[in-house]
Parts: C-alpha cells; structure tokens; sequence
C-alpha cells in the first residue's frame, strides 16, 4: 500500500477547538463574549487557528462551544466558504476539558469515520506544523503511541521569580516517549531535561479507553498526568521547533502580543497587513506618529493623533484633538473631542464623552458610557 501524504493524513484527522471557560483574567472585555471571539489585530482570535488548520488540509472541525453561544454559528457558513466542515457542539462546562472532548467524539455522529483527534485552543496564537506532526503521530503507532504533545522550550520554563512553573511540564525518555507529566510543577522541580506542554495534542481514538473512568477530567491533571507515566507510556511528544504558542489569557498578554506584532517582533499568519499603518497623514483622518492598526469603517476628524503602538477596531469614531497612546478600542466605539487615552483598552460599543483622560491601565468593559 503506497504511504499517505502529510495532506491525506491531515484530511484523516478532524479538529477540535474547544470554545468553553469563562476567561475571568480577561474581565471586563469578556463579559458577554467568549475569549475566541474577541479581536486580535482585527480579526476573531478564533480565525487564526481555523486557517491554520484548514491551511494543513483538515477540513472537519468541531467547535465546542458554550450551551448559550450564537457567535460560533456563522463560522458554519465561513468554514463552507473555505471548503472547511464546521460543526457545533454545545456543550457545559461540567466535562471538563478532557472529558468533554471525550463525550464530543463518542457522540458526534459526523465524527465516527475519524479515528485521530487533534485538539487545540483557539484562544491563542499559533504556528505549529500540524501536518507534520499527524505524520509522526501515525509513524509511532507501531510502539504504543494514542497521544501526541506538542511541546518547546520557553524562556521562562524555569522562572526564579515564581514558586510554580506556568506551564504543564513533560520529560521525554529521548526516543519521543513521555515518561512524566506535571501540571504546573515547583520550579525547583524543573531541570533542562524538561519542556513545556504548549497546549495541543492529536489522540488517537483508543487512548479515550484510558481515560480514568469519571464524567469530568482536566486534560492536563486528570489525563496527562495519569497516562504518561512510565516506560510504557502512550502518550509521545512533538518538538514543534521554530514555531510557537502563545497564550492572549490575560490583559497584559492580549495587549502586548498584539503590539508585538504591529512591530514586526512577531509574525502572525492572517493578519490583516493592509490594515497596519505607519507614520503620517490616514486617508480617514487623523495623524500617525509610530503605527495603528485601523478596522474599516473608521474615521477620525482633525487634530487626532496616535502615538506609539495603536489598535484601532471598526466603525470607531474619534472626535476633533484627541489623542490615543498605546491603547487598544476595540469595534463600534464613539470617543468625543479632546479625549486622552494613554495606554488603555477601551471594549466595544463604548461611549466617551469630551475631554475624558484615561490614565495607563485603564480597561473599560463594553458598551460603556463615560462623560
């Protein structure tokens, strides 16, 4: 039988994107909308990772998403459009991270041809080579793998500031078999031996049969910590090298990857370059001293100007000598005249009345009013 291509393989597997969990550190802007659909340099953080993914030639994707949520149902028609199956899987938050992903694939009827799961978080940034990372999956399955981790070594893996690691960590007996796994670790327990899990992972349908036997399970505490162990373990790791995860799961975070990427520090596919805008005169008013990311559909009148690093969402209208400094504002937001907005995150639907000053740390939660 003549071997699959990355792209065969990568059509055999579905992707689940869970959608769940309450996103408390990203308080107030998540109030009322899930993580994955808040903007990141202009566009749903969601997208991002259902590109990646369709790019690598998946082409079914399941979205878990909360048992209230509308917003995930018009990826239904966007996937269609991109030759990508998007399903919708209301679920609660009761499962678990790990259980609920088991209770999607035995229950999902559109899911029984598949027999690999990846599974991945669209609540962040990313660029892993999933195609290549199905292929060794496949590869291992002849020495007991059902699970594939991808992991890297960050930076800040071993953190003298902090008592805890903030990563689950994972340690390969050399030949790609996890031997250990430790959700969040001591610090003083992590050597160079170690790596971080970054957070996806393909299963193959058998490793569920593992899963310790309880309705709601943590992937990381309950599942991982439970299956690698040893040196008969099926879970394998997955080096994913020069690409990168990063998590947007606080303010500080969300606000400064994106600025990272207005720079040019950090290269994310899908951004929506045309939008980005240097120093000078904007066709719709205002002036640019630094770069500012703008959403179509705003304008701005005569006087205002941006300093630093801005983003700047749709229909967002700013009024005459105003001055925006390193902020986030996020769609549909009216700011008034002589307004000044240092280093703030201002959330959607916002209205901000003449001459306010927001200070730098401010964030407002949408559909405010502020006079």
């Amino acid at each position: 039988m003549p071997r699959k291509t990355l792209a065969e393989m990568a059509n055999a597997i579905a992707a689940i994107l869970p959608c769940l969990g309450e996103a408390s550190r990203m308080r107030p802007l998540s109030i009322g909308i899930p993580k994955v659909f808040l903007p990141f340099c202009g566009r749903p953080l969601i997208e991002y990772t259902l590109e990646q993914v369709s790019r690598q030639g998946i082409r079914t994707v399941v979205l878990i998403t909360g048992l209230s949520d509308e917003l995930a149902e018009g990826y239904v028609p966007w996937g269609r459009e991109r030759g990508l199956r998007v399903i919708i899987a209301k679920r609660g938050l009761e499962f678990g991270s790990g259980g609920v992903v088991r209770q999607v694939v035995a229950s999902v009827s559109e899911l029984d041809r598949f027999n690999d799961f990846l599974v991945v978080y669209p609540d962040s940034v990313l660029s892993i080579n999933f195609s290549r990372m199905a292929k060794i999956h496949t590869a291992r399955k002849d020495v007991g793998c059902l699970v594939t981790v991808c992991y890297h070594k960050p930076e800040d893996l071993i953190s003298t500031e902090q008592k805890k690691s903030s990563y689950g960590v994972l340690l390969s007996n050399g030949e790609g078999r996890i031997v250990n796994f430790a959700e969040k670790p001591l610090v003083t327990e992590v050597t160079e031996h170690h790596f971080a899990n970054t957070g996806a992972l393909i299963l193959d349908r058998g490793a569920f049969r593992l899963f310790p036997k309880r309705r709601s399970l943590d992937f990381s505490r309950d599942v991982l910590q439970f299956l690698a162990f040893g040196a008969r373990s099926p879970v394998f790791g997955f080096d994913i090298g020069s690409g990168f995860r990063y998590d947007v799961g606080t303010m500080t975070d969300y606000v400064s990857k994106q600025f990272e990427v207005l720079s040019g520090n950090l290269k994310v596919s899908g951004v929506p370059v045309r939008l980005i805008h240097g120093q000078g005169a904007l066709r719709c008013g205002g002036t640019v001293v630094g770069k500012v990311l703008v959403g179509r559909g705003s304008s701005f009148a005569s006087g205002v100007r941006f300093d630093g690093l801005n983003i700047v969402g749709r229909n967002v209208r700013v009024g005459v000598r105003s001055t925006i400094r390193d902020s986030v504002i996020l769609d549909n937001t009216i700011i008034g005249s002589d307004v000044e907005i240092r280093g703030s995150v201002i959330g959607e639907s916002c209205v901000i009345g003449k001459g306010v000053v927001f200070q730098k740390g401010t964030v407002l939660g949408g559909f405010s009013t502020i006079s």
